[in-house]
């Protein structure tokens, strides 16, 4: 076999590329949240020639003033308690919870990114929130050092969760708990996972997903492969990048491939395996987003390993429904530098065919979408559309601060109408996997049973 595409696409060939279209945002995106009004980590080429985000931690920050050393976020650091209070102050709550929201849910953000997900304009009142959380632990800033001036470069300071449990408890029990809840999307505070540029390119993929496309979308925080796939899987502490939920519940996985390791056939045979004993609404999309330059034909590369791992162990038609899912997409096909392309006005993607033994392009949004979400209805426990980990304009309540109710009875129904089409959410913990003839084996088989 000499192709890995469509017929006539040598293995080696160059990625493939496509002008710019003119695509139009979904309703309530403010205009100043539109993707071009902020910067472009990839085709910039943010990381290329070595260069990295710096990090500062508050404390780091507050020591490095104190010994005479150079400010480069050219703020004045105010004392630990007293960045506490400007945090928990209750005409500001709503911004904080916004803010955490966003960071526990991606892990690692830039202000602009950041004002996209809250809803709130990128200006420096924004920063402010942001450096008076610097200030009391919360979270650490990172700059470029080639950003000479960062009072005309906030804009790009990098932000993720500040490690260490010390400030946990004390910002849960300031925050209300509509607000909360809210922030977390009813899950626990985790910390961990934080690469800058992985994050950044995985959060900017999934604000312009949401920008041009009717979907709801979660960081990695949200992606556990054991909350996906169901109880089977609990013991694995992996997580994809980023997930897609279209609104008839149907959810795709996002896995940014920022190099073309060979490391990567693991990786998707670990897929498989979920896929094949988890449930049919889910999809894993590997996006290739190797740096600017590093490799013309990456996106070859990366289907070659997909390809590899399929034929080593799961050739047979018994993963054929888990293989049609595993699909390859590429930044620079779904985006030029000036904008979008027409391969993501349906997020077009490659399926690898078992039976055909050749790649086939699907949509996964549109007429031609793959993957049925039928039956994958809301989960008020954790729902997405109503937390601050999904942009605003995509979520069912905008403001999604009632009460909840006692543990034993959930969440109490929300004062305003909510959209009743709107079935965005991860799936309940509780909630198994299909009783199919793969998922039976797969539970005999289980560590432990004879």
């Amino acid at each position: 076999m000499n192709s890995l595409g469509r017929p006539g696409q040598p293995v080696d060939s160059f990625n493939p590329s496509f002008p710019a279209v003119d695509m139009p945002l979904v309703d309530g995106v403010p205009s100043w949240a539109h993707p071009s009004r902020r910067t472009d980590p990839y085709a910039l080429g943010w990381w290329s020639g070595g260069e990295m985000l710096f990090w500062s931690s508050g404390e780091q920050t507050r020591r490095i003033v104190a010994s005479g050393g150079k400010n480069r976020f050219k703020r004045d650091v105010v004392p630990a308690d007293e960045a506490w209070e400007r945090v928990l102050d209750p005409s500001g709550i709503e911004v904080i919870g916004a803010v955490m929201g966003a960071v526990l849910s991606y892990r690692t953000v830039t202000v602009e990114q950041l004002a996209a997900f809250t809803g709130y304009a990128c200006d420096v009142r924004l920063f402010d929130r942001v450096w008076a959380m610097h200030c009391a632990g919360i979270v650490d800033l990172g700059s470029f050092a080639s950003a000479a001036a960062l009072d005309e470069e906030w804009r790009r300071v990098g932000v993720r969760p500040s490690k260490g449990r010390r400030w946990h408890r004390r910002l849960l029990s300031g925050l209300p708990p509509a607000v909360r809840w809210a922030c977390l999307a009813g899950r626990g505070l985790s910390t961990g996972g934080q690469y800058s540029r992985h994050n950044i390119l995985a959060s900017e993929l999934l604000l312009r997903v949401a920008s041009f496309h009717d979907v709801v979308v979660a960081g990695e925080a949200q992606c556990l492969v054991k909350d996906l796939v169901g109880d089977f899987h609990a013991k694995a502490n992996r997580s994809a990048d980023g997930l897609i939920v279209r609104r008839d519940g149907a959810r795709f996985a996002v896995e940014i491939t920022a190099s073309s390791a060979y490391t990567m056939g693991g990786k998707v045979a670990r897929w498989i395996d979920a896929l094949h004993t988890g449930p049919e609404g889910l999809g894993v999309v590997f996006v290739d987003a190797v740096p600017v330059g590093a490799n013309p034909r990456s996106l070859s590369f990366m289907k070659r390993m997909i390809v590899q791992a399929v034929e080593k162990g799961y050739s047979s038609s018994w993963f054929a429904r888990a293989v049609g899912r595993i699909y390859a997409a590429s930044w620079p096909v779904w985006f030029a530098p000036e904008g979008p392309t027409r391969m993501f006005s349906s997020l077009t993607v490659e399926r690898y065919d078992l039976a055909a033994r050749r790649w086939e392009q699907v949509d996964l949004l549109g007429g031609a979408s793959v993957v049925d979400g039928a039956g994958f209805g809301p989960w008020l426990e954790r729902g997405l559309s109503s937390s601050y980990v999904t942009p605003p304009w995509s979520r069912a309540n905008p403001y999604p601060l009632w009460v909840l109710g006692p543990a034993s009875q959930g969440v109490v129904s929300p004062p305003v109408e909510v959209a009743p089409h709107v079935t965005a959410g991860l799936p309940g913990k509780l909630m198994p996997a299909r009783e199919t003839p793969a998922v039976v084996w797969a539970r005999k088989k289980r560590r432990g049973r004879r």
